[in-house]
């Protein structure tokens, strides 16, 4: 509790409110946070010199979770599937070991992985592959944080070894469709460029005499992934 309270106060209210959304949970960044791991563990009493000393620790962390965050992106772009268009050439990542303030964490490295069409689901406890499976487009899928065997061990990075998320080839499409009619290169369009038509979709199989969802803006359209067709 100690170490939560001096990592909020010193890391997680200094970083750039873009890089918020990638850091991994609290519990899961105190492992990552090795100094400050060590200073907790076994548990003991908390006292000022015990906090003292965990705020103390923080900067020497900050490398891991910047390599946190690198090795997240890497293993989103090796894992893209092989017929989705890819980014062209790969941006440096950060010098992990450059880093000395929590101001300094970065992911603009990632911000060619922020296109709609990268489509990926939750396979997460309760969810099956499709049904109720929460949906995530471009780079929500990084800021998404599933415990299912999930791995935050640096030596095994999250995203695409284990079993909680997964491209979606369906949902991509439908994305793809989406634009084609939309105006907009799938290849390129990023969730932003969506939001900002505002356009709604009718559900086209759906039972007028049902409860179920008529008019669809396009991330529900594709959650549902019926057939869609744009009301202009």
């Amino acid at each position: 509790q100690a170490a939560r309270v001096e990592y909020v106060e010193h890391v997680v209210r200094r970083v750039h409110r873009g890089v918020l959304p990638f850091l991994p949970p609290i519990e899961r960044a105190i492992g990552i946070l090795e100094d400050v791991k060590a200073l907790i563990e076994p548990d003991g009493v908390v006292t000022d010199e015990l906090r003292s000393s965990i705020r103390d620790a923080l900067p020497a962390g900050l490398p891991n979770l910047q390599r946190f965050i690198n090795q997240s992106a890497k293993n989103f772009r090796d894992a893209l599937p092989s017929e989705w268009a890819h980014p062209n050439g790969s941006p440096t990542s950060p010098n992990a070991n450059s880093i000395k303030t929590p101001e300094q964490l970065s992911v603009v490295h990632m911000n060619d992985l922020d296109r709609a069409a990268y489509v990926a689901r939750c396979r997460g406890p309760g969810v099956t592959r499709r049904k109720k499976a929460p949906v995530h487009f471009g780079l929500d899928a990084l800021s998404h944080f599933c415990d299912w065997k999930l791995c935050y061990d640096l030596s095994e990075p999250n995203f695409g070894k284990g079993d909680s998320i997964e491209f979606d080839q369906a949902g991509h499409d439908n994305v793809m469709h989406i634009c084609a009619v939309s105006g907009l290169d799938g290849g390129s369009a990023t969730p932003l460029d969506l939001d900002k038509l505002d356009r709604a979709f009718v559900c086209v199989d759906c039972p007028r005499g049902t409860r179920g969802a008529v008019f669809l803006s396009w991330r529900d359209a594709v959650r549902a992934n019926p057939l869609v067709f744009p009301l202009f």
